[in-house]
Order: C-alpha cells, then structure tokens, then sequence
C-alpha cells in the first residue's frame, strides 16, 4: 500500500484526508496521519493540529510527528501549547524533537524554540524528557552538554542532571 501511496501521492492524501476529518476508519486513524505527514504538504496541517487532543495516544504520537515534518515557524505555538497540557511525558519529550525537526527546514525558529525549553528545562522533573530537551539543546546550539543522542536509535545517554547543571549555568545564567 505505501508503494501505491507514494505513486497515486494526490489522490491519496485527498481520500486520506476527507476519511480522518470524517473520522470514518477504513484504516487506523494514526497511520493515515502519518501517511498525510509523509507527503511534507504543509497545506495538510490544519488537518493534523486537532488529532493532539485525541483520547488515543498512538493518534497524538502520529500527530506531533506529522506536525514536526510539516511545520514551520507558525507551528511552534501549537507545539508550546501542546507540551504544556500533554500528560503523557514521553509525548511531551517528542513534542520538543518535533520542534527540532521544525528548526532543521526553518533555522529561523531557533530562538523561540531555544528560549521555551529554556523556560521549561528548569522545572521539568522527567528524566526522559530533560534528555530530549538537552539533546534538542545541543543540536540547537551546537554545543556539547554531556548527553549523546545514537544518531541510529535515537537512544541517548549521558549524565542528565549535570548536563542539566551545565545548560542552566552556562544558557539560563543563575
């Protein structure tokens, strides 16, 4: 089907789109997100945006990558609002790396993506998402706080809480 889909691309995503918005299901909802997500048609995002409030969290997943490929500076709010009321932490660390992906096509995003992790790296109190959050940092600013995010697995480690120490003391200025 994803061979078919990336040669009949239009009319896919037209199909694809109305049955999401429908909220009919001949496929599971997240994987036709994720479908409209990989054809990097910025016109399908008001499409995504309202699937981060679904009760599934699978469809919110799909929905906060999707935004990070078809995003730009306009999207960054929606993601800030996003980490804020998200509950499931691991979401909220993916919300930052979609941020990331905003910032690799739109390097103008970077201070505004900067400056809110930096509002939120201070109070964060999850491990797995202050990682995300340093890594993100660190790709930002291209700067070495102590973690090392596998470029393969994404699996990233390192001393969190000294590089949380060292981002505070050097970027935020005690």
């Amino acid at each position: 089907m994803r061979k078919r889909f990336f040669k009949e691309r239009r009319k896919w995503i037209r199909i694809f789109s109305t049955k999401v918005k429908g909220g009919k299901r001949f496929i599971k909802k997240s994987n036709i997100i994720h479908l409209i997500g990989l054809s990097y048609n910025k016109k399908y995002l008001p499409y995504i945006i309202p699937y981060l409030k679904d009760n599934d969290e699978d469809v919110r997943y799909k929905a906060i990558v999707a935004i990070g490929w078809l995003g730009d500076s306009s999207t960054i709010n929606v993601l800030e609002n996003n980490f804020d009321i998200e509950k499931e932490n691991l979401l909220r660390g993916f919300t930052i790396t979609a941020m990331r992906q905003i910032y690799f096509r739109n390097p103008d995003t970077k201070e505004s993506i900067l400056s809110f992790i930096l509002s939120k790296i201070k109070i964060e109190s999850d491990e797995e998402v202050l990682a995300i959050m340093i890594a993100v940092i660190q790709d930002l600013t291209k700067t070495k706080f102590g973690l090392k995010e596998d470029p393969n697995t994404g699996e990233i480690s390192g001393d969190i809480v000294k590089s949380k120490e060292k981002i505070i003391k050097k970027l935020i200025h005690e």
